[in-house]
């Protein structure tokens, strides 16, 4: 059973559980629309609590660029994310198979190399989606609009919790 996604004001958050604590592979995405953001950028998909690595998240840090973080580091990309159309955002991850990866609308947009790829570390928190676990840096709504948590690192043509992908841990839709 997927996990219920508890609207808060703008934020949108699934409490802490078995479906959510990815260890092996995981795949993070989202429609976003991203007006200009300052520095700070904001949140897309976080369950991980601020300033560390366990767990995962996907933000538009700095700025409008993208960030992909969990246990392995973090992967980054200047997008220059648009605030006049949607981007489908994706980060990708698989211990097994060494990838750690980040998508701009169906395109690998970065990576990660090297040989150590551990396994993620849990996160107690909650996923929140359009900020972080204590609510700050928010996305401005309706930041994102769509989007999932896989458990599975999903290859290009397969990946989309949007297109039923394989195995979806968490989804939402907020049209």
């Amino acid at each position: 059973m997927l996990p219920r996604l508890e609207a808060r004001s703008a934020v949108y958050e699934a409490p802490a559980q078995m479906a959510l604590d990815l260890r092996g592979e995981v795949t993070l995405e989202a429609w976003v629309r991203a007006d200009r953001m300052g520095q700070g950028g904001g949140r897309i998909l976080d369950k991980s609590a601020p300033g560390t690595q366990p767990g995962y998240m996907l933000d538009t840090f700095p700025g409008n660029s993208l960030r992909f973080l969990n246990a392995k580091g973090m992967c980054t990309y200047a997008a220059k994310l648009p605030g006049n159309r949607w981007s489908h955002v994706a980060g990708v991850y698989s211990a097994s198979r060494k990838i750690m990866k980040l998508y701009l609308d169906g395109r690998e947009v970065a990576s990660l190399g090297g040989d150590n790829f551990p396994p993620m570390t849990l996160s107690t928190v909650p996923l929140h989606v359009g900020c972080d676990p204590e609510g700050g840096q928010p996305l401005p709504r309706p930041n994102p609009a769509r989007g999932g948590v896989c458990s599975r690192a999903e290859r290009r043509r397969n990946r989309g919790t949007r297109r039923g992908g394989r195995s979806p841990a968490a989804r939402w839709r907020d049209r």
